[in-house]
Formats: C-alpha cells, structure tokens, sequence
C-alpha cells in the first residue's frame, strides 16, 4: 500500500467559490459547509476543514488589509483633500488585490 504525502489538489471552482462564499463576520465552519454542498451539487469530494481554512484564512487577511488601506485614503478623496499618502495607500490596496485575483486563478 503506498501512502501519499499530500491531499489531492482542491478543484479550482470550490477555491473560487470559497472566496466568493465567505463571510467574514460568519465562523469559517459556515463557508466549509457552502463549498461542501458546492462540492456535492457538482459531484466532488467535499473538502477538509483543513484545506478550506487555508484558503480563506489569508483570503480574509487580504480582505481586510485592502480595507484597512483603503479606508483613510477614501475618506480624503470624498473630503476633495487628496495627498501623496492617499495615493500610496490605494497604491499599495490595489497590488493586494490584485494578489488576490492571482491567488484566485491558482
């Protein structure tokens, strides 16, 4: 019997339909459970808490950094007072989300 030493890879669409099914102010149990029954409508192994927790993990922690960033800077934009420090925080926002949309494709 030979004994793997890594779980199969997740199907991309349940690690796209973690992201778009997580709610933050949700346990990450609740998500675990939205891609389960994902998974079982189409016809796939229903994924370890495990592996889904390491997938929305650093998905909220992306999450809410870009909102952390983003905040301030639009508060300057609405208040017409823009700065180089506003610039910089959407700047550094948007490479964050744009890591996440590469995280996505993976």
């Amino acid at each position: 019997m030979r004994i793997l030493d890594s779980a199969p890879r997740l199907d991309p669409r349940l690690v796209l339909a973690a992201f778009d099914l997580d709610d933050p102010a949700e346990p990450m149990t609740e998500t675990w459970r939205r891609v389960g029954a994902i998974a079982r409508d189409l016809d796939l192994s229903r994924p370890s808490y495990d592996s889904i927790r390491l997938i929305v993990g650093p998905h909220r922690e992306r999450q809410r950094a870009m909102r952390e960033l983003a905040k301030p800077a639009i508060g300057g934009f609405l208040t017409g007072r823009i700065t180089q420090w506003d610039v910089d925080r959407l700047w550094e926002a948007s490479a964050i989300a744009a890591r996440d949309r590469r995280a996505r494709r993976r």
